[in-house]
């Protein structure tokens, strides 16, 4: 009982781990949603930047935090401080381990799907469920106070992700909605990825479904 229990929690664990690197590579790899906020927010508008100058400095940070790179952080006419570079530098640590979390969760993901009965793997998929409930029962409470928690916990004991805008100018085209929308966009992907374990049925259980319809013919 406690092993299928500890088995059903690992599951849901696992599912939340591959879908959330999914995610950040799907962010990381295609600028979609931040062309999207770019665009609704007006950024040239409200920072002076240009459109071409905005979309080069952020395809500069997403080059430097690809979990490949071991180029210097560079930004294209805009000024940054050492401690702003120093927190793009464990941003990158960050996304590396969450890519290696990330395969090592799918890789397990498979086998653990294929070990649980159905009524487990309805379980698994409300565990998947209640997180990302959790996660955005506390951003629309407070999302200054999650954005704050979320660093706080990835950045233990360091404060330098805490920008001044006329030093490091990055924060001015990085603004709170553009994450508030990633956040959404993971969670998204979370529900949907619920959805699919609770209706997952493995080939062996549709067999033997199909078999006893056969047999009941």
């Amino acid at each position: 009982m406690l092993k299928n229990s500890i088995k059903t929690a690992a599951t849901g664990i696992t599912m939340l781990i591959a879908v959330a690197a999914a995610a950040l590579a799907m962010l990381h790899l295609f600028s979609f949603l931040y062309v999207l906020n770019v665009k609704t927010l007006d950024l040239p508008a409200s920072t002076g930047y240009s459109y071409d100058k905005i979309m080069m400095n952020y395809n500069l940070v997403m080059s430097f935090l690809s979990p490949f790179s071991s180029a210097p952080f560079v930004l294209d006419g805009m000024n940054f401080s050492k401690e702003g570079a120093e927190h793009f530098y464990d941003c990158r640590v960050i996304f590396r381990w969450v890519y290696l979390a990330g395969i090592a969760s799918a890789v397990s993901l498979v086998f653990l799907l294929r070990s649980l009965g159905e009524k487990a793997r309805k379980i698994s998929a409300g565990v998947v469920v209640v997180f990302p409930t959790v996660i955005m029962a506390a951003v629309a409470i407070n999302f200054d106070a999650a954005f704050v928690i979320f660093h706080k916990i990835f950045f233990p004991g360091k404060s330098n992700w805490i920008f001044d805008y006329r030093v490091d100018e990055i924060i001015n085209i990085l603004p709170e909605q553009f994450f508030l929308s990633c956040a959404i966009f993971i969670v998204f992907l979370w529900v949907i990825a619920a959805a699919i374990m609770f209706f997952y049925k493995p080939r062996k259980a549709k067999q033997i479904s199909q078999n006893k319809e056969n047999h009941a013919e």
